[in-house]
């Protein structure tokens, strides 16, 4: 008998460590990337938009038009009622660019979180890792990404010098343990 309860106590223990493990497990967010082109929207109807380099695979800005030259263009994401909220670590991930070094911005829910600027680079395009900081996500939030085509004036073009052109790839959102 004193076997049966000992086996009993240790089923029901072990029992109770397993649901606590599984519910722990269901409920912490996992990382996740948004890439610029995929997740990101744009204004189509604007000539304040956004354009996709296909071949790096970023968003960026076209900065053979001087009107799109040193101003900030947005792209928005709106999370899902499926996104996990929690506190998570932003990460902006750009493309350097030897003509200028672009600066971004970024916002959640129209307020300003960060500002980060690439860095001056002799290898253009070269995936960057910005680091934005951590913030508080929930679903329905509205996440903004703006950069902006400016020139470093150090790469002759015609009658000025060339432009970076804002380029990025994606925002990486990392859950805070």
């Amino acid at each position: 008998m004193k076997t049966i309860l000992i086996l009993s106590m240790t089923l029901f223990v072990l029992a109770c460590s397993k649901t606590t493990l599984l519910s722990q497990s269901t409920e912490q967010p996992s990382a996740v990337e948004f890439i610029a082109h995929e997740h990101f929207t744009t204004p189509s109807d604007s000539d304040y938009s956004f354009y996709y380099d296909e071949y790096r695979q970023v968003f960026a800005i076209n900065a053979g038009n001087p009107k799109l030259r040193d101003r900030f263009i947005r792209a928005t994401k709106k999370l899902d009622s499926n996104f996990i909220g929690g506190e998570y670590l932003l990460t902006l991930n750009t493309i350097t660019e030897e003509d200028g070094e672009s600066s971004y911005q970024v916002f959640v829910n129209d307020e300003l979180i960060a500002t980060v600027t690439n860095p001056e680079t002799h290898k253009a395009f070269k995936l960057v890792q910005l680091q934005i900081g951590k913030t508080e996500l929930k679903a329905g939030d509205v996440l903004t990404i703006a950069a902006n085509a400016v020139t470093n004036g150090k790469i002759p073009e015609g009658d000025g010098t060339a432009y970076a052109r804002g380029r990025w790839q994606s925002l990486l959102l990392t859950p805070v343990q």
